[in-house]
């Protein structure tokens, strides 16, 4: 089926079809949005700064849904807001219109904007020297470490889930193997969805299979983790 053609609708109207579309989408109700695509495509190909308008208003109360749910907001003393209005900023500034062309869906797209809020939550710790080992368990995790054994989140509560969440943090060696663990274990991506997204991070996909291979296992084999578990 060829792609619909948006080129004669106006912004407003396309605007409107993405409010609808995202519901759906949100809901499990349709498989991707491809007027917000479009949105997006106007906003970072054809550089109208209306678009923008239309995407801030649009997704703004679903990455604040993100920030508040994110391990180490808490741990920030800051707003929801300020975080926020940053990640949408660092959406703006790293997407080129270069770089959108590898996305093909709004599912790509918004993982892409989920990550900037887990990057701009880290990167405001790290600049705050902030002791961030206590903190949340992510909406983790659907890791199987040991005994073939699934921790979901809806059977790891509240100390236990921040108890196992202060461990594998200690686990994590740099920034390449806290991106895969994040993405892959958390955003549920592939390393090909990860490599798209984040290929100055990393020299090819293979890189991404080999941390996220390794570091599964050494999660498996880790003892402290195995008798915490």
């Amino acid at each position: 089926m060829p792609p619909a053609d948006f080129s004669a609708i106006p912004l407003s109207e396309l605007a409107q079809q993405c409010a609808q579309e995202t519901h759906k989408f949100f809901q499990s109700q349709g498989d991707d949005a491809p007027s917000c695509l479009e949105l997006f495509q106007r906003a970072i190909i054809a550089g109208q700064e209306r678009a923008w308008d239309y995407i801030y208003q649009q997704y703004e109360s679903q990455v604040t849904r993100w920030v508040l749910r994110h391990p180490q907001f808490k741990s920030t003393g800051e707003t929801a807001e300020y975080f926020v209005n940053i990640a949408f900023t660092r959406m703006w500034r790293a997407l080129t219109p270069e770089k959108f062309k590898n996305f093909h869906s709004i599912k790509e797209v918004l993982r892409y904007l989920q990550m900037c809020v887990h990057s701009v939550i880290v990167d405001y710790l790290r600049t705050q020297h902030t002791d961030t080992a206590n903190v949340d368990n992510p909406t983790v995790i659907n890791l199987q470490i040991t005994n073939g054994v699934p921790l979901e989140s809806s059977v790891v509560d509240g100390i236990y889930r921040n108890e196992l969440w202060t461990i594998i943090k200690t686990k994590l060696n740099g920034d390449k193997e806290e991106t895969v663990f994040y993405c892959c274990y958390t955003l549920g991506m592939k390393p090909r969805e990860v490599y798209q997204q984040y290929s100055e991070n990393f020299s090819d996909v293979r890189e991404i299979y080999r941390i996220k291979e390794n570091l599964l296992n050494r999660l498996r084999r880790d003892r402290e983790l195995k008798s915490f578990i």
